[in-house]
């Protein structure tokens, strides 16, 4: 029934359904063979990673079932959670689907309905949300039977509203770049999604913050909350249970009408013409750039002894600049976590010394550094521009000892040094000399040591693999893990280590000592998977997309 319904949905939208099946047997099949995994929707075991995580977290909107809430309240919260977390994940699904589409690009020269094309690609979409929203409400709609009032059927109308929730986001936010290949000119699309990618990331610590701040409990029963999309599920969820929250018509029906004629915009908006302006949007950017020479590229030279050194230093550098991929999910991650510390700055004062009696928002700042550099080392492999990784066959195999220390210091130098220089500068007015020092001293080394183990997990030649959903859905797991450590560092640094400076600047030389022993462990490792790499290059490609994996 489904599938007739959204066949009749498709031919009215004018689309070939023969082209639409095959397109979707297609993806299915390049999926399945694992040559097609930069879409989450596309990818089972990615998929299977953040099941699990997502049913984690339902489990812990169940607790307030323990509050005695209202069934009304609890199906807010978690309609309201599941439209966040789903927000951010699916305008990355999205980005990864229509504007880095390479497989698009190889099919352009094909007679592929550019609607049929984009169906088929929404529909995975879909499926994610779908599949998102399902594990992520399987513990509260079962934990809502224990609500006062709630029926026996409760459940199976609390994961019905939630399906509908999941579909009408996941539909908006195809309506959202639909509405973005209108109005945005073709050589800043990418740019665009990629900030709008950013945008929609910082939902979910800014509204968590929020309650700091705006002392207002919002009253679910006024009319103009009818307007709202969460109380439309709200209404749905608790079809035959007792404080159902009344809808106002008048005001309801219009922006689900809004909301429609948004999405059908989009819809048309992105399926205009797709196949063609993509391969435009992949051929744009910039021309005639001048290569610049700079004091830092002499300085890596020293450091590393080689001129491979300051090859991979400029290289590296100027990749993460301009390569697409690698800064909509860098910026992403890491603008989430300097949001939520400039709020907790703000609210606290943001002025005090680490070695104060109170807590400082500067105890997170080593830390906060730290997984910026973990980040940036988890992404450096993937790029959208994988196939320009041939010019790595041209470096003599000597030269990869310097490659890999050119690709530590064009980590170290932007994420740990220029942030501790602008942190001292800053720090020396409110702390003073002697403080600013030592927790200078002390945060540079512990970064450091974050950054010398995060080189472990660099699996090769830098911005020479797709990009696969895999990575993105071991984020969650691993933010957690990596939150869970730092946790238990900041408590210590808190408790033993910021009571005299003595003590941290013994700490900082212990942790500087270690960064120096675990990095050269770890370049050492670093240099075999480049040439190992360099050596997979050189074999040739196996496969439409994917070259031959080495593990």
């Amino acid at each position: 029934m489904i599938a007739n319904a959204w066949s009749a949905v498709l031919t009215s939208m004018h689309v070939d359904i023969r082209q639409y099946r095959l397109l979707v047997g297609l993806l299915r099949q390049l999926s399945e063979r694992r040559e097609l995994t930069g879409q989450l929707g596309l990818d089972k075991h990615a998929f299977n990673i953040t099941r699990g995580v997502f049913g984690f977290f339902g489990l812990i909107l169940c607790a307030f079932v323990l509050a005695g809430v209202s069934a009304a309240f609890f199906l807010t919260m978690t309609t309201a959670a599941t439209m966040m977390f789903l927000v951010p994940m699916l305008v990355s699904d999205a980005a990864d689907a229509f504007m880095n589409p390479a497989e698009a690009f190889v099919l352009a020269h094909q007679p592929i309905d550019s609607r049929a094309y984009i169906a088929a690609k929404t529909v995975y979409i879909l499926s994610a949300a779908a599949r998102i929203a399902v594990p992520l409400n399987a513990g509260p709609a079962l934990a809502g039977l224990a609500l006062p009032g709630t029926r026996w059927f409760y459940p199976a109308t609390h994961l019905g509203s939630a399906l509908l929730a999941a579909v009408l986001t996941a539909l908006l936010t195809c309506g959202l770049f639909g509405v973005l290949f209108r109005v945005v000119p073709i050589v800043r699309l990418r740019a665009a999604a990629m900030w709008m990618q950013i945008g929609m990331g910082i939902v979910i610590p800014v509204v968590s913050q929020l309650p700091r701040f705006v002392q207002v409990r919002p009253d679910m029963h006024a009319p103009l909350w009818s307007a709202v999309p969460v109380t439309w599920f709200v209404y749905v969820g608790l079809i035959g249970q007792p404080g159902r929250i009344p809808l106002v018509w008048p005001i309801a029906l219009p922006a689900m009408l809004l909301s429609a004629l948004f999405i059908v915009f989009g819809a048309r908006s992105l399926s205009q013409g797709y196949l063609t302006r993509v391969v435009l949007m992949m051929r744009a950017g910039r021309t005639g750039t001048r290569a610049r020479r700079h004091g830092l590229g002499t300085l890596v030279r020293a450091l590393t002894g080689r001129p491979s050194g300051r090859a991979a230093f400029g290289f590296v550098v100027r990749m993460c600049l301009r390569d697409w991929q690698f800064r909509r999910v860098f910026l992403q991650s890491n603008v989430m976590l300097v949001l939520v510390f400039v709020l907790n700055a703000f609210q606290t004062g943001g002025t005090e010394s680490p070695f104060a009696s109170v807590f400082a928002p500067a105890h997170l700042l080593p830390h906060m550094i730290g997984f910026a550099s973990l980040s940036a080392c988890s992404l450096l492999a993937n790029s959208s521009q994988y196939r320009a990784a041939w010019v790595f066959t041209t470096v003599p195999a000597d030269s990869f000892r310097g490659f890999a220390g050119g690709i530590f210091w064009a980590l170290w130098i932007p994420v740990i040094a220029v942030p501790h220089i602008i942190l001292a500068l800053v720090a020396l007015r409110y702390w003073g000399p002697g403080p600013t020092l030592a927790f200078t001293a002390y945060s540079t080394a512990l970064a450091t040591l974050y950054l010398s183990g995060g080189v472990v997990v660099i699996k090769g030649l830098p911005f020479s693999a797709q990009p696969r959903s895999t990575a993105s859905a071991m984020a969650l797991p691993l933010l957690l893990a990596f939150f869970l450590v730092a946790g238990a560092l900041v408590a210590i640094q808190y408790v033993v280590l910021f009571r005299h400076i003595a003590v941290v600047l013994a700490s900082a030389a212990v942790c500087g000592v270690a960064a120096a022993v675990l990095a050269a462990r770890s370049l050492r490792g670093l240099e075999q998977r480049l040439v190992l790499d360099a050596d997979r290059l050189t074999a040739g490609p196996i496969r439409m997309f994917e070259g031959l994996a080495v593990e």
